[in-house]
């Protein structure tokens, strides 16, 4: 065969294919619409589908609203369901009409789980305020029934995490804190982890209102999701130090426990704002350890953090200390090691000048070779 003829045949192909593609598109969607006028319940969701699938979603949004017309007339027809259901799922994002406020009523009207949480799901294409105060108070309605975290439930908690506001970080926070849905705790904190970067103030409201039980949960809720942004989780510590510092009460093992894990936060993220609070805090510390309220190793942990966020009166509160130590040694009231290693290192890393003395009288004691060690090598370490 001729090189022209051969070119001649693929133009012909060419032009075929164009008219071919073109032709099918107008006559068959034509011939959709004509099918689903015409056509039974059941005709009516295959004709949904096959439009779906060449990318026109006019007849799913028409189905929506024949369910709406109709659903009192034929509310426990199973057929209709069906076409609902089909409307809905196969609805892409494409469709530029007011779809939301639709599958708003139907999630209203309708109390089928399967039909909720198919709607809520499309929720995430065609979502508005409306859409998502109203999952928020299906949500709340849920906690508050203490219901079972079904497929509905679920479906809420991953719109939300894409679309919720602060309501919705409350929510599910709370649900997360109080050991709600337990067995889906990771679901629920991958959801209101993003959230709760912008819910700052919610975050440390629910913290201040909660008790020292659930502020703990809170705070070790906060540090180990990592969602979480290191601004709030560093606030979440500060807030929850502070109140288990100045609450008015007697001492409990949670409250100590709570000030020791918020003084590690602080410490490991380096957060000095909380720098003057941190010093404040070893007062109540040492009081606490004096009173048998903790063992000496904790107190020594806690002197180690409260030096690394050191504030300018770090230096002179635990020279203090020091001093008050080596009185108690030279009095034959020798104070635990762990302690006595924890301030003298905390002071050389600090290397305030306001320490000299007090770690060179630590040599002329009779201290084990390793405590005087460390105290020379601190007394190196001060800037002068």
């Amino acid at each position: 065969m001729k090189k022209t003829e051969i070119n001649g045949i693929r133009k012909i192909a060419v032009y075929g294919i164009m008219f071919l593609s073109s032709l099918p598109f107008f006559s068959l969607d034509r011939q959709l619409e004509i099918d689903y006028v015409k056509g039974s319940i059941e005709d009516k969701v295959s004709v949904v589908k096959q439009s779906a699938l060449l990318g026109d979603y006019t007849l799913n949004v028409r189905a929506i609203d024949f369910y709406i017309e109709n659903k009192e007339l034929l509310e426990q027809d199973e057929e209709l369901k069906k076409l609902l259901l089909e409307s809905v799922k196969t609805l892409g994002p494409a469709y530029s009409g007011d779809v939301s406020s639709k599958l708003c009523r139907i999630f209203k009207e309708n109390s089928d789980s399967e039909v909720r949480k198919a709607v809520i799901e499309k929720f995430s294409d065609y979502s508005s305020a409306n859409s998502v105060s109203l999952v928020n108070s299906y949500l709340s309605e849920q906690i508050k029934n203490n219901a079972p975290a079904d497929d509905v439930v679920l479906a809420s908690v991953k719109y939300l995490q894409l679309k919720g506001n602060v309501t919705s970080f409350r929510l599910i926070f709370v649900a997360d804190i109080l050991g709600m849905w337990e067995e889906h705790s990771s679901e629920l904190a991958q959801a209101w982890g993003p959230l709760a970067n912008n819910s700052e103030n919610e975050v440390l409201q629910v913290l201040q209102t909660s008790s020292f039980d659930q502020k703990l949960l809170i705070l070790r809720a906060v540090q180990k999701n990592p969602y979480v942004s290191k601004k709030i989780r560093s606030e979440v510590a500060e807030n929850a130090l502070s109140e288990a510092i100045y609450n008015i009460g007697e001492t409990s093992d949670v409250i100590i426990e709570l000030q020791k894990e918020s003084l590690e936060v602080i410490s490991a993220s380096q957060w000095t704002r909380a720098a003057s609070l941190a010093t404040d805090y070893f007062s109540v510390a040492r009081t606490e350890y004096e009173n048998g309220h903790m063992t000496a190793e904790d107190f020594a942990s806690v002197i180690t953090n409260v030096a690394a966020i050191a504030s300018d009166e770090t230096g002179r509160v635990l020279s203090e200390y020091l001093d008050f130590l080596n009185k108690s040694k030279e009095f034959s009231n020798a104070p635990v090691e762990a302690v006595v290693l924890s301030v003298i290192n905390a002071l050389g890393g600090l290397g305030d000048k306001t320490a000299f003395d007090y770690l060179l009288y630590v040599t002329y004691l009779d201290y084990s070779p390793e405590v005087i060690t460390a105290a020379r090598n601190a007394l190196a370490k001060l800037k002068w």
